[in-house]
């Protein structure tokens, strides 16, 4: 019997399906082969299973319902800016992907990832212009002091220093430590954004999000080990 549980289990796993599963299946399918080779049928003896006139075993006793997976819901994370796929890690993919699992999403949205000076003062911008007034830093703060003027934001950002005013603006150095990355609060569905909220943030180091942070997406970064 233990041969038919881990191959029910092992053929139900390389298909895309559930290993307990499958595995209770091979249970069961030992349970009547060894019931039908050691003679217990039922018939007067201590019996598991009966056998019918044209040779089927039926079980005494209700067996444990069993319900298969033939397979798991297709799950995709699509990138806004295709250059950006390159830059979150193996490691990250796989913490989303078990956080979209447990929340029930097949699909989200990142953002933003690896951003320059210049990127993270037009985004700062965008977002002071648009009534985001995220919660910075004290050196981001110090950058919202030259809101009015793009360019001295810019170089406000150079001088108090890009990794103090945002983790996106990191250095290859940076990166190799810790994936910064921007997933979509909006295009996750209302009823799933505390599901994904409550997923996040057992898996990955930081999260900042729209109710604790002002931040228009789900901010979250993770250690690379």
């Amino acid at each position: 019997m233990a041969s038919t549980t881990a191959a029910g289990g092992a053929i139900a796993w390389a298909a895309g399906g559930d290993f307990l599963q499958g595995a209770l299946n091979g249970l069961q399918i030992g349970a009547f082969n060894f019931a039908e080779h050691d003679g217990y049928d039922g018939n007067g003896g201590p019996g598991y299973v009966k056998r019918l006139p044209d040779g089927t075993l039926e079980a005494q006793e209700p067996l444990q319902e069993v319900v298969c997976k033939a397979s798991c819901p297709r799950r995709s994370i699509l990138f806004d800016k295709p250059s950006d796929a390159g830059k979150v890690s193996a490691l990250s993919r796989s913490i989303i992907m078990d956080a979209m699992a447990e929340a029930g999403l097949t699909v989200v949205h990142i953002t933003s990832t690896v951003r320059s000076p210049e990127s993270q003062a037009n985004a700062m911008y965008y977002n002071e212009s648009h009534g985001k007034h995220i919660r910075y830093a004290p050196a981001g703060r110090k950058v919202l002091e030259y809101y009015s003027n793009k360019q001295k934001m810019i170089d406000e950002i150079y001088e108090v220093g890009p990794y103090n005013v945002s983790h996106h603006c990191g250095t290859p150095e940076t990166l190799k430590k810790m994936n910064v990355i921007d997933i979509s609060y909006q295009k996750v569905p209302i009823n799933k954004r505390t599901a994904f909220h409550n997923a996040l943030i057992r898996r990955v180091t930081k999260l900042l999000y729209p109710l604790n942070s002002h931040d228009p997406a789900y901010h979250i970064e993770i250690k690379q080990y």
